[in-house]
C-alpha cells in the first residue's frame, strides 16, 4: 500500500506527531484490508490545521453548525492515475489538545476518524454509526497492543 499525505499547518508545530501518527495508521492490517477491498492501492490525502476561528466558520459553512469542531473531513473521491486522491482532513489542534488526554491520542483517533470518512464511512444513522465505530475501535486497539 502507498500512501502519500500533506500537511498544512500555519501556527502549530505539530508535524513530526502527526507523521509519526500517520504512519502507525497505515500499518493497520484493518485499514489496509478496507482500503484494499475498495480495489484502492495508493493514496493521497491532507491534513490540514486551523485555529478555532477558521474551524468554527468552516462547520457553519458546511454543517450549518456553529460551533468549535475538532475534526472535519472533506471526501474528493477521485483517482488520478494509479493514485486515489481520498481527501482532506481538517483539524482544530486547540479543540484536539481541549478533548484528548494526550496530542498524540488525539491525532491518533481523529485522523482514524478522518480516514474512514474520507474512505466512504459515515455515522449519520445508527446501524452507519455502529459500524464506523467498530472499524475505529479495532484499528485503534490494533495500534496500541
Amino acid at each position: 500500500m502507498k500512501f502519500e499525505y500533506f500537511i498544512f499547518d500555519d501556527y502549530l508545530n505539530h508535524k513530526k506527531i502527526i507523521n509519526n501518527v500517520v504512519k502507525n495508521i497505515f500499518k493497520s492490517n484493518t485499514l489496509l484490508k478496507i482500503i484494499k477491498s475498495k480495489k484502492i492501492f495508493s493514496v493521497s490525502f491532507s491534513i490540514v490545521l486551523v485555529d478555532n476561528l477558521k474551524g468554527k466558520k468552516l462547520n457553519k459553512y458546511f454543517r450549518q453548525k456553529n460551533t468549535i469542531p475538532d475534526i472535519l473531513s472533506f471526501p474528493f473521491d477521485e483517482r488520478e492515475k494509479n493514485k486515489y486522491i481520498l481527501g482532506d482532513i481538517v483539524i482544530t489542534p486547540k479543540m484536539l489538545e481541549k478533548n484528548y488526554p494526550t496530542i498524540k491520542e488525539g491525532y491518533l483517533k481523529l485522523l482514524i476518524h478522518g480516514l474512514l470518512h474520507l474512505l466512504g464511512f459515515d455515522h449519520i444513522k445508527d446501524n452507519d454509526f455502529k459500524i464506523m465505530s467498530r472499524f475505529e475501535n479495532m484499528i485503534y486497539q490494533e495500534l496500541n497492543n
